[in-house]
């Protein structure tokens, strides 16, 4: 199977093979050229499934793109009652090649919102580079799973933990929120140019972590090394959650007060919603 066939299967959710759609997330997060395609691909897509049925499109716009599609798609006539249903079906069988057509439908539908798993999913496939928030988290935590990122402070209190990043020069407000099922087991203290940024970790009765990081929402305004990109900044300042799942973690980002937070862990994404994000909202 060449790549962009590839591409094209997992937009649509076809592919079943594990190491194949590993290999894919991979290349999607660190080839811009390709996330661009599977992003053009998925938007595209969701839209025309989830969407278009319910806009209204005027006829003359509708005989252009039924036309525009059996040529280049197709030898047979042209049917003379086409339809939504029709054009759908047509297009979808359309996998390698975006036209004219496609740019035309995609700066038709770009407006139309798309729902919230599928705006985490490309959300997160943006996020690259060391400096970005959402990568350091993810680092962070497979480092704590490791045993390679130790507890710089121990203590069972959420209030010994916020009062340790006081002392310790961390320069805004943080939260360590008390949940049910879990217990905070400590903290680290991260320092990037000078600024000093805070960690939290829990565990419950399972052995499962969690990990929790937090940063003042200005610092990825002012500092090079600490970034998240425009659309998901804009996604948290309205409210949006990214929630996201790699192997066999959880990922959740949002904004709480002022702060960028982003948690971790190796739970379900259930349990993380209904014990920390109740409290983080």
């Amino acid at each position: 199977m060449e790549l962009l066939e590839e591409i094209t299967s997992f937009a649509d959710n076809e592919l079943k093979d594990p190491v194949v759609i590993g290999r894919l997330k991979k290349l999607i997060r660190q080839d811009e050229s390709i996330r661009a395609e599977y992003l053009i691909q998925s938007r595209i897509k969701n839209l025309l499934n989830e969407r278009f049925a319910h806009q209204a499109v005027p006829d003359y716009l509708t005989d252009r793109i039924i036309k525009n599609i059996y040529k280049n798609t197709s030898d047979k006539p042209i049917p003379t009652l086409p339809n939504k249903e029709l054009i759908i079906e047509r297009f979808l069988k359309v996998r390698y090649e975006f036209t004219s057509l496609v740019i035309l439908l995609f700066i038709l539908l770009v407006s139309i919102p798309f729902n919230s798993e599928k705006t985490s999913e490309m959300l997160a496939l943006q996020q690259t580079g060391k400096a970005n928030l959402l990568v350091q988290a993810q680092n962070n935590f497979y480092d704590i799973i490791r045993g390679k990122l130790n507890l710089h402070f121990n203590s069972s209190d959420p209030k010994d933990v916020i009062k340790y990043f006081y002392n310790k020069g961390v320069a805004y407000t943080t939260v360590v929120p008390r949940c049910p099922g879990w217990k905070v087991e400590g903290a680290v203290i991260s320092e990037i140019d000078g600024i000093k940024l805070a960690h939290s970790i829990y565990k419950n009765s399972k052995g499962e972590i969690l990990y929790l990081y937090q940063v003042d929402e200005k610092m990825l305004n002012n500092n090079p090394k600490l970034c998240l990109t425009g659309d998901l900044c804009k996604y948290l300042n309205n409210g949006g959650a990214l929630k996201i799942k790699d192997k066999n973690c959880s990922f959740v980002m949002l904004k709480h007060s002022r702060n960028i937070v982003a948690i971790a862990s190796n739970t379900n994404l259930e349990n993380v919603e209904t014990s920390f994000l109740t409290y983080l909202k």
